[in-house]
């Protein structure tokens, strides 16, 4: 799952000079490589979250369905500098 998440977040994500600080989120990811959940975890702004490929990349569970699906969280840290980082979350924060 994390090489899934790795490869969709490299080929959609493209660096600009709005981004002044590191952005921390945390990602839940279906076994099939759906993004289906995330949450900011350093308080992005909205302007920020534009910023980065989450929200395109969001895959929508239709109504109140729940996946079924085993899915793993993922700590995320887009960089200013271009770089990110993939790392399983840790109950701890990341």
């Amino acid at each position: 799952m994390q090489s899934q998440l790795d490869e969709k977040l490299i080929q959609t994500w493209t660096v600009t000079p709005e981004l002044t600080r590191p952005l921390i989120y945390r990602v839940s990811v279906a076994e099939n490589g759906d993004i289906i959940g995330y949450a900011s975890v350093n308080n992005a702004t909205p302007e920020e979250e534009k910023l980065i490929p989450l929200p395109q990349l969001l895959y929508r569970i239709p109504g109140d369905a729940r996946p079924t699906e085993p899915v793993a969280d993922f700590a995320v840290r887009f960089n200013p500098d271009g770089r990110l980082e993939i790392n399983p979350w840790l109950e701890n924060g990341n």
